[in-house]
């Protein structure tokens, strides 16, 4: 147990300064506008997919079944 306490202390020790890092960057707005343009972007984009899915799923279902 001692040398995965270790690895989860260093674990910590690394990843800590990359979250506080990103806690700073998120009270910048101009970061903030970024991940709101690529919610939108993202949303488009989703909303494309379902389009396209559906009108796949129109045209396998005309198809005639395959034979055997």
């Amino acid at each position: 147990m001692g040398t995965l306490r270790r690895r989860h202390d260093e674990f910590v020790d690394v990843l800590l300064p990359r979250l506080e890092e990103v806690v700073t960057l998120l009270g910048d707005g101009a970061l903030r506008q970024g991940t709101d343009n690529d919610l939108i972007s993202l949303r488009e984009a989703n909303a494309r997919l379902r389009t396209l899915s559906r009108q796949l799923s129109n045209l396998v279902g005309d198809l005639p079944p395959l034979p055997k």
